[in-house]
């Protein structure tokens, strides 16, 4: 044993490496024993994700030569996130030309088929209402 102890002395890198080693160690026990952050950008449940999508779909929607004011609901599946349902109303909607745009744009950007996508003319006395 003292044999050994003498050997490992004679070594000039050892002690720097085992203090390397045990703080490698240490940053590890050290990493799983801090609090993780939370790493999702908006709260979980109640359809958040959802909000965004729709502000940004009423942004583009809106773009649309004739559509106005637009307003949009978008139904997803809970388990798995994705569209299942999606509801446009728009000032310019009871024009078929701009009824037909609307579908075919909520249907491209949300990836849905038109089955999934419900276009109605929005009432002229809610236009300003938000």
């Amino acid at each position: 044993m003292q044999a050994l102890a003498e050997r490992l002395k004679k070594q000039k890198g050892l002690p720097l490496l085992a203090l390397l080693l045990a703080l490698g160690i240490g940053l590890f026990v050290l990493s799983y024993c801090l609090p993780k952050e939370e790493t999702s950008a908006a709260p979980e449940g109640a359809g958040y994700a959802s909000l965004d999508l729709e502000q940004r779909l009423c942004a583009v929607l809106s773009a649309i030569d004739g559509v106005g004011d637009v307003r949009v609901l978008i139904h997803e599946d809970e388990r798995d996130g994705g569209v299942v349902g999606v509801l446009v109303v728009a000032t310019g909607a009871q024009d078929l030309g701009v009824r037909t745009e609307l579908l075919r744009a909520a249907m491209t950007a949300l990836d849905v088929p038109a089955e999934a996508v419900e276009v109605f003319a929005m009432q002229a006395d809610t236009e300003g209402d938000r």
